[in-house]
């Protein structure tokens, strides 16, 4: 027969089998054949995933400023899941040795950050077209403040357009 050594086996057996120690024997050994099986969590749980009701896309060239792609609620609370982001240089190139940034902001926590940043670098005069791009799914979603502008960031720099495309949901 198994001996039950351990002290809090005996009292998880004493309280599931609702004994009384100073009336009931406590069990103390197992039988050969018997398994203590315990329940670990009676409760059922429901993982409810909510659905995306959110999605939004703006573009961004020199001159046209920062564009906001979405305006969070002053009631909902909302939760960023996905974001996209790109930009491309036209065909007709751009001159010299540069470097400019695709950027979305938001604001988390009453500080406004970058979420998602492509750096872009050109060492020398091109001719063509370049398109760079880049996405996160985030497995946790990222809440985002009420009240504040999702942003897509000017560029800043001629020929360059960035895309930016955001989905989440508010509850």
């Amino acid at each position: 027969m198994a001996k039950i050594n351990n002290a809090q086996v005996i009292q998880k057996l004493v309280d599931e089998l609702k004994l009384y120690p100073s009336k009931d024997a406590i069990p103390t050994e197992l039988a050969e054949k018997i398994l203590p099986v315990f329940q670990i969590n009676s409760e059922e749980i429901t993982v409810k995933t909510p659905t995306a009701n959110v999605v939004r896309d703006g573009i961004s060239t020199v001159g046209t400023g920062d564009v906001t792609l979405y305006t969070t609620s002053a009631t909902d609370q909302f939760y960023l899941t996905n974001i996209a982001l790109s930009f491309a240089m036209d065909g007709d190139g751009v001159l010299g040795a540069w470097n400019t940034l695709a950027q979305v902001q938001v604001t988390i926590d009453g500080t406004a950050r970058a979420i998602l940043s492509l750096p872009f670098r050109m060492e020398t005069d091109h001719v063509g077209s370049v398109h760079e791009a880049v996405s996160l799914n985030f497995q946790n979603p990222v809440k985002v403040d009420k009240s504040t502008n999702i942003v897509l960031k000017d560029p800043a720099k001629d020929g360059i357009m960035t895309s930016g495309t955001i989905v989440g949901y508010e509850e």
